[in-house]
C-alpha cells in the first residue's frame, strides 16, 4: 500500500502522566539521533483523504459504540520502515478492534496491513543504533484506557503533524 503523504488520521493519546514521560523520551531520542519530533500517539485509523471541512464535520458527529478503548502494550519492535523504526507494539484488545471496525468505513481507510503501535522515533537506523535506542527506552509502558480520540492532520513531506480536534468517545 502506498502511503498518502498528506492525509488525516485518528489517534489515541496516552493519559497525561504517561504522555509526558513518553514525550520527554521521544524528544531526547529525536535530538540525539537527529530525527523528526512528534507527540506520542497510537494511530487508530490512518491515511484518509477528503475535504477538510467534511472530515471535521464527520469527526464531530462520530459516536463510538463504547465508553473507552483499552490500549495494551506488548513489546518493543524495530523495522526498516521510516515511521516504524522503533516502537511499542500494541495488542488488539476487543475495544480497540471494535473502535477501528466502527471507524473504518466512516473515514474510508483502506489499510491492508494494520499494526497498532506507539512509535518512539522515526528514521532509518542501523541495527546497533536500534539496539542502543531500545536500551535507552528501557521498559514497556503500562496498559491504559482512553476515553477520548483525536483527529490529526499528517504532512509526511514536511514531517509535520497537527491535532485538529478531540472528542470524548461517548459524546
Amino acid at each position: 500500500m502506498i502511503r498518502n503523504s498528506i492525509s488525516y488520521s485518528i489517534w489515541l493519546l496516552p493519559p497525561p502522566e504517561l504522555f509526558d514521560s513518553l514525550q520527554i523520551m521521544i524528544k531526547r531520542l529525536c535530538k540525539k539521533y537527529n530525527s523528526p519530533l512528534f507527540i506520542p500517539h497510537i494511530t487508530l485509523i490512518s491515511g484518509f483523504l477528503g475535504d477538510p471541512k467534511e472530515i471535521l464535520k464527520k469527526f464531530k458527529k462520530t459516536q463510538l459504540p463504547m465508553s473507552e478503548i483499552s490500549v495494551e502494550f506488548d513489546s518493543i519492535i524495530t523495522t526498516n520502515e521510516f515511521f516504524k523504526s522503533v516502537f511499542f507494539q500494541i495488542t488488539l484488545s476487543d475495544s480497540f478492534i471494535k473502535a477501528r471496525t466502527f471507524l473504518n468505513p466512516i473515514f474510508t481507510c483502506n489499510e491492508k496491513c494494520y499494526q497498532p503501535h506507539l512509535s518512539m522515533i522515526y528514521g532509518r537506523f542501523t541495527k546497533i543504533e536500534k539496539k542502543n535506542i531500545i536500551n535507552e527506552i528501557g521498559s514497556v509502558p503500562i496498559n491504559f484506557k482512553v476515553n477520548e480520540f483525536f483527529l490529526a492532520y499528517n504532512n509526511e513531506i514536511d514531517l509535520y503533524w497537527n491535532l485538529i480536534w478531540s472528542k470524548k468517545i461517548n459524546e
